[in-house]
């Protein structure tokens, strides 16, 4: 069985918002699927530090600043080997 989770993040006046698992995953083996609503384009998303535990989301706007208050959908899907 697949466990897929989602959820929705806002970033803060730095860009960025942190996303923490209710609970830890076993690894931090899995995929990231990030996007955000049309009015908040163009917006560029990435994230980082992805652990067993959540990993960090950023927006960035063309110029490369960070743009605050954009909401993210994100979505993380296992790997599968």
């Amino acid at each position: 069985m697949v466990t897929v989770r989602n959820g929705t993040a806002k970033t803060n006046a730095n860009g960025r918002a942190d996303v923490a698992f209710p609970a830890a995953r076993g690894n931090a083996n899995y995929s990231i699927s990030l996007t955000c609503k049309k009015e908040d384009f163009p917006v560029i998303l990435s994230y980082s530090g992805k652990a067993a535990d959540g990993f960090k989301i950023h927006a960035l706007n063309a110029a490369g600043e960070a743009v605050n208050n954009v909401t993210v959908d994100w979505l993380i899907m296992p790997e599968v080997s």
